[in-house]
């Protein structure tokens, strides 16, 4: 079975992900931004989209930052907002469950 970290190894040669060793506020920056936007959709009077579009960038925070606390970040091509979703079982294995909504909900933006 290979480990999860050779797996991020595979989609750093592939340029799917970058090594990246982040610094703590980076990563508070990231959470900070996902708080903020959890905030946004909790607003009563939101639109539908506005609470989607708030969801949806606060679990693309989350991503980023759990994907740089593995040593990792994004590539810099187009669609890698799909890649982090697709790696989530990897960089938080707890939230395995959730990665075919958050494709689905990528799909739907």
């Amino acid at each position: 079975m290979t480990s999860r970290k050779s797996n991020l190894d595979n989609l750093v040669d592939a340029g799917l992900l970058k090594v990246h060793i982040a610094k703590p506020d980076e990563l508070k920056t990231h959470i900070q931004s996902a708080e903020d936007r959890l905030k946004d959709a909790s607003i009563a009077n939101i639109s539908k989209t506005g609470k989607f579009s708030s969801l949806y960038d606060a679990s693309h925070s989350l991503c980023i930052a759990a994907t740089k606390m593995y040593g990792y970040r994004p590539g810099d091509d187009k669609g890698h907002r799909q890649g982090l979703f697709s790696i989530i079982d990897q960089v938080v294995p707890a939230a395995s469950n959730i990665q075919p909504i958050l494709i689905i909900a990528h799909r739907t933006r």
